[in-house]
């Protein structure tokens, strides 16, 4: 059994455990940081679709993550010309990924796979604010 971690602690998680060595050392991994000065704004029409649907999920927490993975293959992004199905939803607090360093008190990834093995996610970035039901009903559901 793997070591437990936590976004808390970033920066040491490759001094967890010996099977994190990657995490300092790695050149293509996760966590990422954002530099938005180093950013390209592409205008292109009609890049990204989505269709989304009433979806029915299972629900699990992880310890570290909480997850919906769809029961159904209904909800879909078209990126491109190619489409790449919903496998999953987490939510991450707080963020996994940081802009300008700049870290979030939460984040969604929306985890999608074309039928090649692809992969195309979508993260959105929460910061405090006014409560949300669809928020705080999909939380109590991780708690069951």
């Amino acid at each position: 059994m793997k070591t437990r971690w936590s976004y808390k602690d970033k920066a040491n998680w490759s001094a967890i455990d010996k099977a994190y060595s990657l995490c300092d050392s790695g050149k293509s991994q996760l966590p990422i940081n954002i530099e938005v000065s180093g950013c390209n704004v592409l205008l292109e029409e009609n890049v990204l679709g989505t269709i989304y649907n009433n979806e029915n999920f299972l629900v699990y927490d992880t310890g570290n993550v909480l997850v919906f993975r769809p029961l159904g293959n209904i909800d879909k992004v078209i990126y491109r010309g190619d489409v790449y199905w919903l496998t999953e939803i987490s939510f991450h607090t707080p963020s996994e990924h940081s802009i300008n360093r700049e870290y979030y008190p939460m984040e969604m990834q929306m985890v999608h796979q074309n039928i090649d093995g692809h992969y195309l996610i979508i993260g959105i970035f929460f910061e405090i604010g006014d409560e949300s039901n669809i928020i705080g009903d999909a939380f109590e559901l991780g708690e069951k």
